[in-house]
């Protein structure tokens, strides 16, 4: 449908900047991916005026689409917000029933996403890279709109399908509930899932674009990573039960100042891909899906029945990479610490059998080292983040107590599992791999960490309707 037959011949560009509510709605999401896809193609043939007329359409529908995505008399409806355990506000599905199977042809379903202008520009980067690499399926991002200074909006194609941390959940289940063969099955697809994500993390470290607009700098890396485990601590005082004074922050800073992070070097730093199994959908063509069904799709007969590890490999997909740097080993440790999946193989292994092949060994002391950091981080993100937000849903009404406390109780438990496991890696470094000289601040640094793990009670701070203020303990 041409603009000029919906709105006559009116000044189309200033008629939608003046009021997006004018587009009518059957057409508000065609015409906002319509002119991003346009914007698109006439910068790329260097037609700047065109391009910008389509941007200033595109920019002006993707806002308006994503911030009024919410209350009653949705723009486009049925909408799908996808934010939960997500660092920045989620995707926006269009037209998307979580309960309907589709087609997965490419570019049927598209979805929004707000991010940082760096981060817009670099995700369009990422994905023109890797269109076409056999070895690592990248989502597909259709435009990046840059919105102002600070802000971009992403078109992307929708990867139809369960996510590999849900996935791993009804696995799981599979497993705890289903007959002998399905159960064997069920174990089987987790082995053959996390495998191949392992090797997805491989292939991205050694082929993925250096970043445009930041330099591979290993010390940069250390001074973030510093910054953060110091954060962890300002999150644990605000948000629970324990509570660091300002003197103990700052000695546990300068303790961290002399340990020895060598192991972060200019040989072991990558683009970091934001390695979660969140970040990696199988495409199944259905969003909720149960085992049955994912053993029909991803297995073959032929006398005993068997995984199809072509099919896996074939519709497996990382979204949303990130625009930073990290050691090789964070990311295979994020996955390795996570709750679920009984029968996932390790990436840590596996990355370091990859890594030795190649000639470069990871020392235990760096293994440690990378897991007492992700854990940690991990767990300052569930607690201040991700639970945080889901308090914030409650209290805007949302989402009701019940669901909160359902989505409380399994952040709770995630936050316990990842403080365990920092706890272990921490235990693993002190007995073995501290040198005499960092002994004193890596006691400090220990003591510290161990603390988190004592805290009782989780509290947001905020008013409830019903008591006041509401302590998720």
């Amino acid at each position: 449908m041409a603009l000029r037959n919906i709105f006559g011949q009116r000044d189309i560009i200033t008629q939608i900047e003046k009021d997006p509510n004018s587009v009518p709605q059957i057409y508000l999401a065609d015409i906002a991916v319509r002119s991003a896809r346009e914007f698109e193609r006439l910068r790329t043939t260097e037609q700047i005026g065109a391009a910008n007329e389509h941007l200033r359409i595109a920019r002006t529908l993707a806002h308006h689409i994503y911030t009024n995505r919410e209350g009653s008399g949705n723009i486009v409806y049925p909408q799908l917000l996808m934010d939960e355990g997500a660092t920045e506000g989620g995707v926006l599905g269009l037209n998307i029933d979580p309960n309907r199977e589709y087609r997965n042809e490419p570019g049927s379903h598209l979805i929004l996403k707000r991010t940082d202008s760096e981060r817009g520009r670099q995700a369009f980067l990422d994905s023109k890279h890797f269109q076409g690499d056999q070895n690592l399926n990248l989502e597909y991002v259709v435009s990046n709109v840059p919105y102002d200074g600070a802000t971009s909006y992403l078109w992307k194609e929708f990867i139809i399908g369960p996510n590999l941390s849900d996935l791993l959940v009804t696995l799981d289940h599979g497993i705890a509930r289903g007959n002998e063969e399905e159960r064997r099955l069920c174990i089987q697809l987790e082995e053959e899932l996390t495998e191949i994500a392992a090797k997805r993390i491989l292939h991205w470290q050694q082929n993925a674009p250096e970043l445009e607009s930041v330099p591979k700098d290993p010390e940069a890396v250390i001074r973030t990573y510093k910054m953060n485990l110091v954060e962890i601590l300002r999150g644990f005082s605000q948000f629970t039960d324990i509570d660091f004074t300002d003197g103990e922050i700052d000695e546990f800073r300068q303790a961290l100042d002399h340990i020895d992070f060598s192991c972060i070097n200019q040989k072991t730093v990558v683009r970091n891909m934001a390695a979660t199994y969140k970040n990696m959908v199988l495409a199944t063509g259905q969003l909720n899906v149960g085992y049955p069904r994912i053993i029909d799709l991803f297995t073959q007969n032929g006398g005993r029945r068997r995984v199809d590890t072509s099919k896996i490999e074939d519709r497996l997909y990382i979204i949303d990479t990130a625009s930073k740097y990290s050691h090789f080993l964070e990311e295979p440790q994020e996955l390795d610490q996570s709750m679920e999946g009984q029968h996932k193989k390790s990436a840590v292994n596996s990355v370091r059998r990859s890594y030795r092949d190649n000639g470069l060994d990871f020392t235990p002391r760096e293994v440690n080292l990378m897991g007492v950091y992700r854990a940690y981080r991990k767990a300052f993100l569930v607690l201040t983040e991700f639970g945080y937000r889901n308090f914030e849903k409650f209290q805007t009404g949302k989402r009701n107590f019940s669901e909160f406390d359902v989505t409380h109780f399994n952040y709770r438990e995630q936050l316990n599992h990842l403080l365990l496991e920092g706890q272990k890696h921490l235990g693993v470094l002190s007995r073995n791999y501290v040198h005499p000289s960092e002994r004193d601040p890596f006691n400090t640094i220990s003591v510290s960490l161990l603390q988190l793990g004592t805290y009782k009670t989780i509290d947001y701070q905020k008013p409830s309707p019903s008591n006041g203020q509401i302590l998720a303990s």
